[in-house]
């Protein structure tokens, strides 16, 4: 997870760190054909708990630091990447907070999200896993 409150650079660089690791050990066993997959979320503030008040990273800073991971292990075959951008992330954010807790431009831009979503459901573009 990226963008958690207080997290620096030096956090993330860890998390590359850590994918080194766990990719090494995986050759250990399967040698080159180890594949790892890596999915990187974003931290969105969720009520009722310990971090429902807790700031979200800007973008700018929620993409530095998905950059930061992706820039060595995307040149490898034997790293997948995925994860959400950091659009959705944002927009779910200020959907899961209360109307009453919402700037006036927060509460119209989560409409307009869900309108989208609901548009693009509509044409088909979205699968639900329900």
């Amino acid at each position: 997870m990226i963008g958690l409150p207080q997290e620096t650079l030096e956090d993330v660089q860890y998390i590359v760190k850590l994918i080194e690791k766990v990719h090494n050990i995986g050759r250990e066993f399967m040698g080159n054909r180890a594949r790892i997959g890596i999915s990187l979320s974003t931290f969105v503030p969720q009520p009722h708990t310990p971090f429902q008040w807790a700031a979200q990273d800007k973008e700018e800073v929620i993409n530095t630091k998905h950059e930061i991971v992706k820039a060595d292990w995307l040149k490898r075959t034997e790293v997948v990447l995925a994860g959400p951008a950091c659009e959705p992330a944002g927009s779910s954010g200020l959907a899961r907070r209360p109307p009453d807790r919402q700037s006036h431009s927060a509460r119209m831009a989560t409409r307009e999200y869900f309108r989208r979503l609901e548009r693009a459901f509509q044409m088909g573009k979205l699968a639900t896993g329900f």
